[in-house]
């Protein structure tokens, strides 16, 4: 992921000093800086605060350094999160940036089907 390795060395970083700082293991930082590891929720979280950079542009999605907070509306359901929404929220969890883009491009193409309906 070049983006990683663009972002470590704007810092002055070795691999093994940003594996210390982050908890993991410098092999794992060098796949992913390779391509040969996907990068897992866990890590996107770690990496995005420690250079203080949204998860997007951590993922190469948008240039927009600047972290912004997403807010979630929820106002369709009177107690916030539903049940099946925390159940979901539990179930991607460890999932890795691959799986997880392919669930967003599923939500969107049952969300276009539902649209047609409408």
């Amino acid at each position: 992921m070049n983006r990683l390795k663009e972002l470590r060395l704007e810092k002055g970083l070795t691999q093994e000093k940003l594996a210390n700082k982050l908890g993991i293991n410098r092999t794992t930082i060098a796949k992913i800086e390779s391509g040969d590891r996907d990068l897992t929720l866990d890590h996107i979280q770690r990496m995005s605060a420690f250079f203080g950079v949204p998860y997007d542009y951590l993922l190469g999605k948008t240039n927009n350094r600047t972290n912004t907070i997403q807010v979630i509306d929820m106002t369709n359901s009177k107690d916030g999160v539903t049940p099946i929404q925390m159940e979901v929220l539990k179930k991607i969890d460890d999932l890795n940036v691959k799986d997880l883009e392919q669930i967003m491009d599923y939500i969107d193409f049952i969300k276009s089907k539902g649209a047609n309906k409408k």
